[in-house]
């Protein structure tokens, strides 16, 4: 029995525990709660992909999970189990974080009495690591792209830092050959083009040297015209042929890793973060510095080299 049957027979034991000991002075449940929540508080100050987000975990966790429970008779235990058996980290955490917003508002408006989910205690788990390609799988991985038909959109990924929504949205019209930049202005996400997510995602990234030569053919592309006719699924599939290609299937490269490869490069050169945070469109320096820049090997041995020859003995 796989996971998610396990996940389902405990829902609806659990569930049908927290029905029997509801209060019947509300009727307010969470299913009807997450709904009026969003659609009359959050819809008009999300953007329409964050709406999609939210409407989603919505859909698929919360009223699934919880929707049966009244608002105001929250069974605390019955929630902490159904957490505890919820096998996605990430996905743990949005729904937490989804219902302790939803909790919060009615708290203001004096529905409830209190916020039930601050009680509630995730499952510790080690969060996965971002991995930053060193020079030489570098330099195999963009061998391996020039043999694929869609090798290019990895290397704007590599070369200018972009997500990998970012750069399936790109069509020709974003691209300045005459000022070597690349507008970054939506996202692609579930087969339809939305807007970035963050004003900080809207920007402009530089084409570099390494980038230029690879976009040169897509000049004669008219304005409107996508770079990368891809959905996720197959940019999925072509990255793993080209990690095949280059001899790194084994290792934990995803096509999230060459944006965290070019943060790596731009501050192994010496750019300053700043610049690096405003390229990879982040809203705060820090998450530049302390998740996408790496200490890569070649770079630590080369500041090894740099140490031994400045430090002097005594």
């Amino acid at each position: 029995m796989s996971i998610e049957d396990k996940l389902d027979i405990l829902i609806k034991l659990l569930q049908q525990q927290s029905i029997n000991t509801m209060k019947p002075s509300c009727n307010i449940t969470i299913a009807e709660w997450a709904v009026e929540w969003l659609e009359t508080y959050k819809k008009d100050k999300l953007r329409p992909l964050t709406y999609q987000k939210y409407d989603g975990i919505n859909r698929n966790y919360i009223i699934p999970l919880f929707g049966s429970m009244l608002i105001s008779s929250v069974d605390c235990i019955v929630v902490q189990k159904i957490f505890n058996q919820i096998p996605y980290p990430r996905e743990r955490e949005h729904i937490l974080s989804q219902l302790k917003q939803m909790f919060d508002k009615a708290l203001k408006l004096r529905t409830i009495d209190y916020n039930p989910f601050l009680n509630i205690e995730l499952p510790k788990h080690k969060k996965e690591a971002g991995y930053a390609l060193t020079l030489d799988e570098e330099r195999r991985f963009v061998t391996a792209c020039k043999n694929d038909k869609y090798g290019d959109m990895y290397l704007v990924c590599l070369y200018a830092g972009l997500r990998r929504g970012e750069a399936l949205a790109l069509n020709r019209g974003d691209v300045d050959f005459d000022n070597r930049t690349i507008s970054i202005t939506k996202t692609y996400y579930q087969g339809a083009v939305h807007e970035t997510k963050t004003e900080a995602g809207t920007r402009i990234a530089p084409i570099s040297n390494a980038l230029f030569p690879y976009l040169q053919k897509y000049r004669t592309l008219d304005k409107s015209a996508r770079l990368f006719c891809l959905n996720e699924a197959n940019a999925y599939r072509h990255m793993q042929k080209i990690l095949i290609d280059a001899k790194l299937e084994k290792k934990p490269i995803k096509i999230h890793s060459l944006r965290h490869t070019f943060a790596t490069r731009c501050y192994e050169m010496g750019i300053d973060e700043k610049t690096i945070s405003k390229w990879c469109g982040h809203t705060d320096v820090a998450i530049t510095l302390g998740v996408y820049t790496h200490c890569n090997i070649d770079h630590e041995e080369q500041q090894i080299n740099i140490l031994n020859k400045e430090v002097k003995k005594y």
